[in-house]
């Protein structure tokens, strides 16, 4: 028996998927909550067709009054290191969009390329970008080793 509220026993992560019989790989977004294991594919949305935006995902995220965007970044240039989402609050505007992962690396924030950019240069293009805010992002598999700096 687990304690708590059934809200508290659920649990959301991202996994590399390997097809058996073949070298095919997926990152896959998995929920588990008390009754039930989800797998879900993730969408792969194509920015402008060159090869290397094929894993670029593009969400935009409607800011909350209470809790903003719902996420939170580590890295950037200055340890050189990609910007990356390191939490996705629960329930909240990055959580809803059904799109973001721990682990995604920001390449764009509303058409500004951010991949050279310092931890602090990507907080506040997110803080001064309005309501709306689009970000452009690619799931890094290397990105659990980085995601450990302060």
């Amino acid at each position: 028996q687990l304690n708590g509220s059934a809200e508290e026993q659920n649990k959301t992560g991202v996994a590399l998927l390997y097809e058996e019989g073949s070298d095919n790989a997926y990152d896959v977004r998995v929920k588990l909550t008390k009754d039930i294991l989800t797998i879900q594919k993730q969408d792969i949305i194509c920015v402008n067709g060159s090869d290397k935006s094929t894993n670029h995902r593009t969400v935009t995220i409607r800011r909350q009054t209470i809790g903003g965007l719902g996420l939170s970044i580590k890295g950037g240039a200055e340890n050189k290191v990609p910007v990356v989402i390191s939490k996705i609050f629960k329930d909240q505007a990055a959580d809803q969009t059904g799109m973001l992962f721990v682990g995604d690396a920001l390449i764009q924030v509303n058409g500004i390329n951010v991949e050279h950019s310092t931890h602090e240069e990507v907080v506040h293009l997110m803080r001064s970008a309005g309501d709306e805010v689009t970000l452009t992002v690619q799931y890094l598999r290397e990105a659990p080793s980085f995601l450990k700096l302060p």
